[in-house]
């Protein structure tokens, strides 16, 4: 007995006619008596009474019917459950803090306009944090700064940002100026001045206050790796998760700090901290879009990972998972 003998059959209930359920079916009158019998030899009785052209259920077929709508009733809401269960569950989106700071609610405000039905959960830590996450298949998607993740996953970049050197004016005048002074011995143009800019060589940040992000941070890391490529290690004399904090410190006049250029807009307008450049050192962080290979891409998450890439295809991205088309 199968899904389609119990439809066949309530339509011949519904008709009273094997010729009347074989129109409404679309199906040849044989193969809707063929269904019947087999229902009826499954059964072990017959279901119906024959008075002439029409059909009626006796009280066995009754007793049948009644079950058969109830399944059928049931296998109906499964139908439209499954058709509907992509867009019932939640998209888990996972974000390390700086682009939860300045890409993220953006991205997460178009995605609810064009998708309003489907709700977005979001977690926001380092990230290291946000990777493993992901791995372990806790967050669907993920937002995540580095380059350390790429081999772990299939990403496409969507934004980059520089990390920039960060002190008071105060600071710059009173220690790293006169350093500089120093060491250039008077020259002009061994002073470490580029553009009225303050250019200081790498070595020279392992003698002052350093006001850093934690380890495992994607900010630290890039930090870190560029140090790594000149044989130093930056101690520090702030570690903190917290940006803000590490802000804070700075503009009191506390050391030197390594943050997003984004960030530190409004602090380089007001003057409260100013900015310098360290010797054939550049820091920057691409921001990815990061899924396991070979995860499957429901309609949501293919909708939100197109918004993300301004609606540009990534075939390569794409191949990595099967995805709804």
């Amino acid at each position: 007995m199968t899904i389609r003998h119990l439809f066949i059959f309530k339509t011949v209930c519904e008709e009273e006619s094997i010729t009347g359920a074989a129109g409404k079916l679309f199906m040849t009158q044989p193969a809707v008596s063929h269904a019947v019998a087999e229902l009826e030899g499954e059964a072990g009785t017959p279901l119906f009474d024959r008075v002439g052209r029409k059909i009626r259920l006796n009280r066995r077929g009754e007793l049948i019917y009644e079950k058969a709508c109830t399944v059928l009733e049931v296998y109906g809401d499964l139908q439209k459950s499954m058709k509907d269960l992509e867009h019932r569950l939640a998209l888990r989106i996972g974000s390390s803090i700086t682009i939860a700071n300045f890409w993220l609610p953006g991205l997460i405000r178009k995605f609810t306009d064009a998708f309003g039905s489907i709700q977005v959960r979001v977690t926001v830590d380092s990230a290291r944090s946000i990777a493993r996450c992901l791995e372990d298949s806790e967050i669907d998607l993920a937002l995540i700064e580095g380059a350390s993740y790429q081999e772990k996953f299939e990403s496409i970049p969507f934004s980059s940002y520089r990390v920039i050197p960060l002190c008071s004016r105060k600071y710059m005048e009173e220690r790293l100026r006169p350093a500089a002074a120093e060491r250039a011995d008077g020259d002009r143009e061994k002073t470490g001045e580029m553009a009225g800019k303050l250019v200081l060589p790498a070595k020279a940040l392992s003698g002052e206050s350093l006001l850093l992000r934690e380890k495992g941070s994607a900010i630290r890391d890039v930090l870190d790796g560029a140090m790594l490529q000149q044989d130093l290690e930056l101690p520090a004399s702030w570690v903190s998760v917290n940006s803000q904090s590490l802000i804070s410190a700075a503009v009191s006049g506390l050391g030197i700090t390594f943050l997003p250029d984004i960030m530190a807009e409004e602090f380089l307008k007001n003057g409260s901290l100013v900015t310098f450049e360290i010797e054939g050192v550049e820091l920057r962080n691409e921001n990815h879009l990061a899924i396991p290979r070979g995860r499957y891409l429901s309609a949501p998450m293919k909708g939100f990972v197109e918004l993300v890439t301004g609606g540009e295809k990534n075939q390569a991205f794409y191949n990595a998972a099967p995805v709804l088309r």
